[in-house]
């Protein structure tokens, strides 16, 4: 539990919501109080109004990150009308004006100014926007990738990447800190994925109005020692948009792999399919003008990646698996096999400890060996001992990514919002033998609302609740044979099941390892309420905020008891 105060004569913003603060005076440079401001949303036309103190301050708290348009009225004074203001992720703006003596019927249009700048909070942060979400090239459309071009911030370790492969994500560090430092939020709601310190819901581009990554900041981002990373997911205007699209790479356009090509196989498979589709807008019903009332918004993205590699590796041929290891005395370097149940030498010049001819007696062989490398290993299919085996292996990677918001613009006063996520990913990952196949499978729900009631211009309530769920689990999902033929071929019990049913005992060769861990399920749930308030009492601002999460982690992680060969 988490349950914060500050008090300053602005204070900071909301989590993912936006503040427009400001001073107004008139031309000899006095606070002008009781100006009326009227700040518009210029996708929703949704509109907010407070009134300046007798400071001749105005704050309009909290709003969604865009684009406004601010109104200046006051009676003996033209009215004021500054338009494209851009509101950023959880930034206050500070856009100040001086009002010119006139009637209130002549309109200054204020254009061409200095760019506004942020003076009201000492986050340090850089944030990336719709333009160049869609603008910049992405690896694998995937917005952590462009957290890296940030100032302080740098790629991590390859070791520490592990388990976010699959889904495209790049870990980073920020001035030095640790990824398991990082805190990602999605509209307020926390969307952390704690086993691999990754994002839980990485939302398609297109589905995203932009997002933060700050550090030094306020307390309502007590959670994190790391950088923040505040994403706003989009909504719906009041107008129809949408987005379609593909992106295509194919091994037709590649050619053969050197060491593909000089072991006689063909290519290695190679597709990638990137499509999608967003789009959103306002809510239309017969006979009920809603444009300005309900919006929505829905995003689906698909990845299907088949990426195939050229494999050479160490197998044992058909004699050595018989024990006949004759083979090796007729190289230029013999190799002698040593009998473990004799002592003495086992060399060129002295056998009295090898067995003859390099050949295992029968009966010294468990039957089931044989039996379980024809099961599990397969024969080479190129000559000598080394690099015996050259295959074509081919990994399956993917992923959906879905995405629903829904806007309500009751009335002035109070305005909601819900959202909801869904990310699947499955990578399938061939053994070395083709016929094991190891599987990562994640699957991330995540969702949330938010409501926004506004008693008065100086008194504001925002409340909101989210739940995120990650969960998964890896293992070996394919196998030559079932535990009960494995059990029946070799007469090898085995005693304990995986999470995706049948492990096989594991064989590591050289460089490779053939079978099966148990594998591991894993299962994250994170229960989150939020509230916050904000006063404005004569020139200060208080706000008052408290946090709950409740966190339920699980984990089924074994080691492997059917044995090592």
């Amino acid at each position: 539990m988490l349950l914060s105060g500050l008090f300053s004569a602005r204070s900071a913003s909301a989590q993912t919501a936006a503040t427009i603060v400001g001073d107004i005076k008139d031309s000899s440079g006095a606070a002008a109080p009781n100006v009326a401001v009227t700040v518009v949303n210029e996708g929703t036309r949704i509109e907010r109004k407070v009134q300046t103190n007798e400071a001749g301050q105005y704050r309009v708290s909290p709003l969604n990150p865009g684009t406004y348009t601010i109104q200046v009225e006051a009676p003996g004074f033209k009215k004021q009308v500054r338009s494209g203001v851009v509101l950023e992720v959880a930034a206050v703006l500070e856009v100040d004006f001086t009002l010119d003596v006139g009637e209130l019927t002549e309109t200054v249009e204020v254009t061409g100014v200095t760019p506004v700048l942020q003076t009201e909070e000492t986050t340090v942060g850089n944030v990336v926007n719709s333009q160049e979400l869609q603008r910049l090239p992405v690896n694998q459309r995937n917005y952590t990738r462009l957290i890296l071009l940030m100032a302080g911030t740098s790629s991590v370790s390859r070791s520490q990447q592990q388990g976010v492969s699959q889904s495209g994500t790049a870990l980073f560090s920020v001035n030095g800190g640790r990824p398991q430092d990082n805190n990602y939020t999605l509209d307020g709601v926390d969307s952390n994925m704690q086993m691999m310190n990754s994002p839980g819901i990485s939302p398609p581009m297109d589905a995203i109005q932009e997002f933060k990554v700050a550090t030094n900041t306020g307390s309502e981002f007590g959670r994190s020692m790391g950088a923040n990373v505040t994403m706003v997911m989009k909504s719906g205007t009041r107008d129809l948009h949408g987005t379609l699209y593909e992106y295509l790479r194919n091994d037709a356009f590649d050619a053969n792999e050197f060491f593909a090509n000089r072991s006689g196989l063909g290519k290695t498979p190679f597709r990638l399919n990137q499509y999608g589709v967003a789009v959103g807008g306002p809510l239309m019903l017969p006979k009920v003008d809603l444009r300005e009332k309900m919006f929505w918004f829905f995003s689906w993205e698909g990845f299907r990646r088949r990426r195939g590699s050229a494999l050479l590796g160490n197998v044992p041929p058909a004699d050595f698996r018989r024990g006949d290891f004759s083979s090796l005395l007729t190289q230029a370097s013999p190799i002698f096999l040593k009998d473990p149940l004799l002592t003495g030498n086992c060399n060129a010049n002295d056998g009295t400890a090898c067995f003859p001819n390099n050949i295992i007696p029968q009966a010294r062989i468990n039957p089931a060996i044989p039996t379980a490398l024809e099961l599990m290993v397969p024969l080479p299919n190129r000559s000598g001992i080394v690099q015996n085996l050259a295959t074509n292996r081919s990994q399956a990677n993917d992923r959906d990514l879905f995405n629903a918001r829904w806007d309500y613009n009751l009335n002035p006063s109070n305005t909601f919002f819900f959202r909801y996520s869904k990310q699947n990913a499955d990578l399938r990952d061939p053994n070395f033998n083709p016929n094991i196949t190891q599987v990562s499978q994640f699957d991330v729900a995540n969702y949330g609302g938010t409501w926004t009631h506004i008693f008065s211009p100086s008194t504001t309530l925002e409340a909101g609740f989210g739940f995120n769920h990650p969960d998964g689990g890896g293992g070996v999902a394919e196998k030559p044979v079932t535990r009960a033929e494995y059990l029946d071929r070799t007469g090898i019990r085995m005693y304990q099941r995986d999470v995706f049913g049948d492990p096989l005992i594991n064989i590591s060769i050289g460089d490779y390892s053939i079978g099966g861990a148990t594998g591991e399920v894993i299962a994250d749930k994170i229960w989150q309420g939020r509230g916050n308030l904000s006063l404005i009492r004569g020139k200060h601002s208080f706000k008052i905020g408290g946090q709950y999460h409740y966190r339920k982690f699980f984990t089924n992680t074994a080691n492997p008891m059917n044995g090592d060969a």
